[in-house]
C-alpha cells in the first residue's frame, strides 16, 4: 500500500503501534488547540515558560485517559513528542 502513496507522490509512515501515535497526535492538539486559541497566537505560546506547566498538566490528563484504554507511554516522551511537533509548526 505505501508504494500507492510514493507513487502518487505522497510520503506516508505507516506505524506498527497507531494507537500511541494516535494519542501522541491528540496529545498535541489538546495542547496546542486551546492554548492557541486562548492567547490568540499560533503555537509559539506554548513555548513560553508561563505555560509550560499548563503544557504538562494536559499531557498528563491524555497519559491517565490513554492508560485507561490500555495505552502506555512514557511521560518525557510524550512530552518531548508534543512539543517537537508544535516547534515544527509554529
Amino acid at each position: 500500500m505505501k508504494e500507492r502513496f510514493d507513487e502518487k507522490g505522497f510520503g506516508v509512515e505507516f506505524s506498527p503501534d497507531f494507537k500511541s501515535l494516535q494519542w501522541k497526535n491528540l496529545m498535541v492538539n489538546a495542547v496546542a488547540n486551546p492554548i492557541s486559541a486562548t492567547v490568540r497566537k499560533k503555537d509559539e505560546a506554548t513555548h513560553s515558560k508561563d505555560m509550560e506547566s499548563t503544557v504538562e498538566i494536559i499531557v498528563d490528563e491524555c497519559l491517565a485517559v490513554a492508560s485507561l484504554e490500555g495505552i502506555e507511554m512514557d511521560r518525557k516522551n510524550a512530552l518531548e513528542f508534543v512539543r517537537s511537533i508544535i516547534s515544527k509548526n509554529s
